[in-house]
């Protein structure tokens, strides 16, 4: 084989490995891209779910203060809560 073949033979070698270099290359970047933005929204979800919690506990300690409060006035003789009433 001349040395000309044989440099051919590599590049064209060469030239099939680059395209599948380039091709894993943009691959893994758009991988990478579609990490970052799932990354992103789940974040963001998180963030979502901990409002909701937070919201959710509010509740439970409004209804739950409500019924001590309820608790409270059921618990009162009727005087006394006639005056509590006025007051």
């Amino acid at each position: 084989m001349s040395e000309n073949k044989i440099l051919a033979s590599v590049s064209s070698s060469l030239k099939t490995v680059s395209a599948g270099i380039n091709t894993l290359n943009e691959n893994i970047g758009s991988w990478a891209e579609e990490y970052a933005f799932r990354t992103h929204q789940e974040s963001l979800l998180e963030l979502e779910v901990m409002v909701m919690e937070m919201a959710l506990k509010t509740v439970q300690e409004k209804a739950k203060r409500e019924k001590e409060y309820q608790d409270l006035l059921d618990g009162m003789d009727p005087q006394t809560r006639k005056i509590f009433d006025k007051l």
